[in-house]
């Protein structure tokens, strides 16, 4: 049956020639297709894949062994869409890694006593002390902060104050200054004619009633 069938449909398939190269055949996608789906592996079943580091983190704070499928079958079934599944030697070098960085999607205080901090020495041993170092530190920070910007403050309302306080000298000075200015000169014969004839066409309006 099924030599009929493919002789039916050798008609209607490409040249071997002219047919393009399949994936597995060594194809490749232009335009950076290619990178783009490598790096979306890579982000979730790479070294540092945050999926694999979640399950991993998961086994780890479960207690299990790697290939334990009752921890989180949800993201195993993930990583298996993306055709990967967790081998005992990912396992191990990726338990470096989240004792040292931490897990995606794991919230730290779930990892407690399994994530490292810099000095060696794990979380829940010493945190407390440091936790309490750190307050302290920030506390002196802010106390230090608030006083600097009381002493600004107070440095700029001293400024403001001797500012106003220098004011009236100055409207002394102009007092002083307008007090000894010459006396008006008087006017010329133009401008006692511009006022004669301004004051009388201000007496007719006002007796038109238009003023």
């Amino acid at each position: 049956m099924l030599p009929d069938t493919l002789s039916r449909l050798s008609p209607l398939l490409p040249d071997a020639g002219t047919a393009p190269r399949s994936f597995y055949a060594g194809r490749r996608l232009a335009g950076g297709e290619d990178e783009r789906q490598i790096a979306r592996w890579n982000g979730v079943c790479g070294d540092k894949g945050r999926w694999k580091q979640n399950l991993i983190a998961k086994c780890l704070r479960d207690g299990k062994s790697y290939d334990d499928q009752t921890v989180s079958p949800v993201v195993r079934q993930t990583l298996l869409h993306w055709a990967y599944e967790l081998q005992e030697a990912d396992f191990r070098s990726g338990a470096k890694r989240v004792k040292s960085h931490g897990a995606s999607y794991v919230p730290r205080d779930q990892l407690s006593g399994i994530v490292k901090r810099g000095g060696g020495k794990s979380e829940g041993g010493g945190g407390e002390e440091e936790e309490e170092e750190s307050a302290a530190k920030k506390a002196a920070g802010n106390k230090q902060g608030r006083e600097e910007r009381a002493k600004r403050r107070a440095e700029g309302g001293a400024a403001a104050t001797a500012g106003e306080g220098a004011r009236p000298a100055t409207k002394r000075r102009a007092a002083s200054s307008s007090a000894a200015a010459p006396p008006p000169e008087p006017l010329s014969e133009y401008e006692k004619q511009r006022d004669a004839t301004k004051a009388r066409n201000q007496r007719k309006l006002e007796e038109l009633g238009l003023a």
